[in-house]
């Protein structure tokens, strides 16, 4: 089972080498604090063959990391948060962010033809990201992509969503390492949710144009209608 791990798990180490910091994907053992960043694409992927694959990274801060502290990681690392949280098992401490994907256009009009307003609502999607670290490593784990924007028609994620933005986590997370001197486990968590908060940015305008739809519609379904200067008037029964 942990072959099946390591197939989506990718090893990078954060050095000064150069004399100065910077990420380097390494295959095996190397100077450094360890990044394994790693994606949950295959369900058969159990808490016993995840623990095999990291356990001996994890160890590495014994005694200060205990085994049931490992354990306790390795299981919530497995389980996708619904919010973001923040915790903590001894000295490993374990968060979790939310990356957004953009959908093309056409994938929010080729299902809905009930109005313009809702042919142009768009669809966004997103992926989990738990996160674990301690003095000398750090776990990211990717969790498969979902659909974040409510529908009455389900879409399949757009090809390679997950792929693509691992690899452009990874670029923000370099770049940052450079352009600020990171050298800690904890600069490192602080780059990846920086990565995160910055993939909410290209679509604020699409989140707000989608609030204006929904009270668009809530207000066309729940008033009959409007007072002069734009006060709804008396409710009428929601249509089903």
């Amino acid at each position: 089972m942990s072959t099946s791990v390591s197939q989506h798990l990718t090893r990078r180490h954060l050095t000064t080498s150069s004399g100065r910091p910077q990420l380097e994907v390494k295959s095996a053992e190397g100077s450094g604090v360890v990044w394994l960043d790693l994606a949950v694409a295959d369900a058969s992927i159990t808490a016993a063959a995840l623990r095999a694959e990291l356990e001996p990274l994890m160890s590495l801060d014994e005694p200060s990391v205990t085994q049931d502290d490992i354990a306790s990681t390795v299981e919530d690392l497995l389980a996708s948060d619904e919010w973001p949280e923040v915790s903590r098992y001894g000295q490993i401490r374990k968060l979790s962010a939310t990356f957004l994907i953009p959908t093309p256009a056409t994938l929010a009009r080729s299902h809905d033809d009930s109005s313009q307003a809702k042919a142009d609502s768009p669809i966004l999607f997103a992926t989990r990201l738990e996160l674990a670290l301690s003095a000398g490593w750090i776990i990211s784990v990717w969790h498969p992509v979902f659909q974040l924007t409510q529908s009455t028609v389900r879409h399949e994620p757009p090809a390679e969503a997950l792929h693509r933005v691992r690899d452009t986590n990874a670029l923000t997370v370099s770049e940052l390492v450079e352009d600020n001197q990171l050298t800690t486990s904890g600069d490192l968590a602080v780059a990846i949710l920086s990565s995160s908060v910055g993939s909410f940015s290209p679509h604020r305008k699409e989140l707000h144009q989608r609030l204006d739809n929904w009270e668009h519609d809530y207000y066309a379904a729940n008033f009959s209608a409007t007072e002069a200067g734009g006060v709804p008037s008396t409710p009428v029964a929601r249509r089903t």
